[in-house]
């Protein structure tokens, strides 16, 4: 581990009051601002105590392969009170030595990916501690916690605000950079680090000028004083512990988006769940409580965090999965006559031959459930087109569904299956079980998006049905957002089917960087890209995304088709305003603007439709033009591929039409375009980037901030003291977000550190 090797004297644990609590502190009299201090004090105290608990590890052995517990922390504390801003901002900065000892008295260095590993826990402690001790101690009560973080009831946000400058100039930073991440903040908070003054001010001048800066908004102490009532420590009975017990087990619960959890989970979790100020020793036990039920079954072991825990329900429905798949091998289901594939592939010259054995095997293997891994730009679709024929020339019926309404029109349109949502075909099948039946083929798309809870319903119906079930996806793509890993886990256990020739993409330079990006060769891709042109830079994000948008307008000029994509709404939103405004300087736009849900629009906007509403025709992922606006009745009459939609008032108020000019990477994930162009951000992870960066024919370009010109880096290298956002992407795409089954559960991928542990 990196972190393990690297030598630095040292580690900076930084524990940080809320602003409310520091506001509190910092103008309130000197006896409230003393508990304050004391209560911060007592919580760092219990974060670090949790902290040598389970992180004060050293390596012994050839090359650390022996993890050994030491006996504790060699640490100073040091409280500071103000913001580089002199904001008021109580927090302490804890030096943790790289030294410890163990049991036989030697001195080693610390094994520091415990220190990482179990930091946001600490700081989640140090919070519900905090909060505790000034519940008991002043009466004070809490806004509802979310991320572990809660601010003191009936101190106004604009107050928070005011004192807060120093947080806004790192975001301004953020900003320019395009990057929203923790480490982003992180970095820019040195990159934005005033100098200390050289003489500070006593105490009793910054309170007054504290005092003075909260009456500009007609806040004073007895303002303040107000917050501090009688309120108590509350207390949990039995009937809550199970109730909160019960919904930690739920599908909403532990594993609500992943397959399994461990002890650190649970006590955020129960941080988040449980009221603000209820004591840490009843959450620490309260955990050891909630591990211990029939219920929650241990999974596995894994040095850095202990014992994986999973749901008996949820394993068990994993386990049904692999099973129904496994017992469906020489089923005889839904086999093509020969001669029915011999005429889908006489009317498809262009097959390749990997397709056309992805077909054969399809069509007759006979399996209940085949799988079919799909790289991008394989012909995914073309082939299942020619499996279709082949089936319905053998007398079988082939319906297919994707998650997205979206989704399973691009399968319907590519390859001819008529396709639905998985949600109407769930409620088909709930009202009528014998409409799949032993002369029917299931095709499910984008299957590695779909959540195992959702994914095992519908398979097991269709199997028990007698008809025959085509998974089709890719683990390396967009994963599913509930908990899943089906598809990955089906490709370690069974044959599976795989389409790996890229067919999209005609840039061989591209073909090769996706395939090493695919594969998580992140540094080799990213290079590659970058010197051939593929990633775009610039020194801040405004001339980043002006750039991107002027790629877009001139490719669009040209007569290509180009998507722009992006991870968050809000840039995609900030792309749109960015992208109108170039149409709208053109006189491409028309008529008086209707103003939607804050949005203007006119005739000849681009718009993308982000619900369904199938009374109109109109599905999530709709793209079209508008070509006439009804401001009497308050409708808007749009031209798609399938002909005129009309979205009337309701549909319009609830803000479901979007401009649609940049699309999120998911509304992305399937189409194809002449020329892909995607907005870097440091939460983009392999496999977002690889789908971004795969949807263009002609080119794909990923546009990101860079402070270092790529010509100065082929000189002289990196500069090492200076913070470069483009390595904070790379560092991004390094991470995949790929899910795993509770069954598979296996070691997770190792993780980077930075200089300093912010909690």
């Amino acid at each position: 581990h990196r972190a393990r090797n690297r030598k630095v004297p040292g580690w900076d644990l930084t524990f940080r009051a809320p602003k409310s609590v520091s506001i509190l502190w910092g103008l309130g009299e000197p006896e409230v601002a003393g508990v304050v201090a004391d209560a911060h004090d007592a919580a760092v105290d219990r974060a670090l105590a949790y902290m040598e608990e389970v992180a004060a590890f050293t390596r012994t052995g050839r090359n650390g392969i022996h993890r050994v517990q030491a006996d504790g922390f060699i640490a100073a504390g040091f409280r500071h009170r103000t913001s580089r801003d002199r904001d008021p901002l109580l927090h302490t900065h804890v030096l943790v030595a790289n030294t410890v000892r163990t049991a036989d008295g030697r001195w080693r260095t610390i094994d520091a990916t415990a220190l990482y590993d179990h930091a946001r826990t600490a700081g989640y402690l140090y919070q519900a501690h905090l909060r505790n001790e000034l519940t008991e101690r002043l009466g004070v009560a809490w806004t509802p916690t979310h991320d572990g973080l809660a601010d003191i009831a009936g101190i106004d946000e604009e107050l928070i605000d005011l004192f807060s400058k120093r947080r806004e100039q790192i975001e301004l930073t953020m900003a320019e950079w395009g990057l929203t991440s923790a480490k982003a903040a992180q970095v820019s908070t040195l990159e934005t680090r005033a100098a200390k003054l050289v003489s500070p001010e006593q105490t009793s001048d910054q309170q007054a000028r504290w005092r003075s800066e909260a009456l500009t908004i007609g806040v004073d102490s007895a303002d303040l004083a107000m917050v501090m009532a009688d309120h108590q420590v509350p207390s949990i009975d039995a009937d809550e512990t199970i109730a909160l017990f019960d919904r930690l087990s739920s599908s909403s619960g532990l594993t609500e988006t992943y397959s399994t959890f461990d002890r650190r989970d649970v006590l955020r979790r129960l941080i988040d769940e449980l009221p603000a100020a209820v004591p840490v020793d009843v959450i620490e036990s309260l955990a050891s409580r909630y591990l211990q039920r029939s219920e929650v079954v241990a999974v596995g072991w894994e040095e850095r965090t202990g014992t994986s825990f999973s749901t008996i329900e949820l394993m068990d429905l994993e386990q049904d999965l692999v099973w129904l798949i496994s017992d469906g091998v020489g089923a005889g289901r839904a086999v093509a006559q020969s001669g029915a594939l011999a005429s889908a592939f006489d009317a498809r010259p262009s097959v390749s031959p990997e397709q056309a054995h992805v077909v054969t095997e399809m069509c007759s293997s006979g399996r209940s459930v085949d799988v079919l891994v799909a790289a991008a730009g394989t012909g995914k679709t073309f082939s299942l087109d020619a499996a279709r024929e082949a089936w319905q020339r053998s007398s079988y019926r082939v319906i297919g569904c994707a998650l997205a309404a979206s989704a399973a029109h691009e399968l319907e349109a590519g390859s001819g299956i008529p396709s639905s949502t998985i949600a109407k075909l769930s409620l088909d099948l709930e009202r009528d079980r014998q409409w799949l039946d032993r002369r029917t083929v299931l095709v499910i798309d984008e299957a590695g998006m779909v959540g195992t809870r959702t994914l095992a319903p519908l398979l097991q119906a269709a199997v028990a049905s007698g008809a025959k079930v085509v998974l089709v996806g890719d683990p390396k793509q967009l994963p599913e957002i509930k908990t899943g890993g089906v598809l990955a886990s089906l490709e370690r256990r069974h044959p599976i089917l795989t389409l790996t020739e890229n067919r999209r993409q005609q840039d061989t330079i591209e073909r090769e960087a996706l395939d090493q990006l695919r594969s998580g060769d992140v540094e080799r891709a990213m290079r590659s890209l970058r010197e051939h042109g593929h990633v775009v830079t610039a020194p801040n994000a405004e001339a980043v995304r002006d750039g991107m948008v002027g790629d877009w307008f001139r490719h669009r000029n040209d007569g290509r088709t180009s998507l722009m994509m992006a991870r968050r709404n809000a840039d995609v939103d900030d792309l749109n305003r960015r992208a109108r405004r170039l149409v709208a300087a053109a006189g491409e736009l028309s008529g008086d603007p209707m103003i939607v849900a804050g949005r203007p629009f006119q005739v000849g906007d681009a718009v993308v439709c982000t619900r369904n509403d199938h009374p109109n025709d109109v599905r999530n992922g709709t793209v079209g033009e508008i070509t006439a606006i009804d401001h009497r009745t308050t409708a808007v009459t749009i031209a798609t591929e399938e002909g005129e939609r009309i979205l009337g008032a309701d549909y319009l108020a609830e803000g479901w039409m979007r401009h649609g000019y940049a699309v999120t990477v998911h509304k992305a994930q399937g189409r194809t375009c002449d020329h892909g162009l995607l907005l870097a951000s440091d939460d983009l992870h392999r496999e977002m980037g690889y789908v971004g960066l795969s949807r263009g024919r002609e080119s794909n370009r990923i546009y990101v901030v860079s402070t270092e010109p790529a010509d100065e880096l082929e000189r002289h290298g990196r500069h090492e003291e200076r913070a470069d956002p483009y390595d904070l992407v790379v560092e991004s795409l390094h991470k995949s977000a790929a899910k795993e089954l509770a069954i598979d559960h296996s070691e997770p991928e190792e993780i980077d550190d930075g200089a300093d542990i912010g909690l």
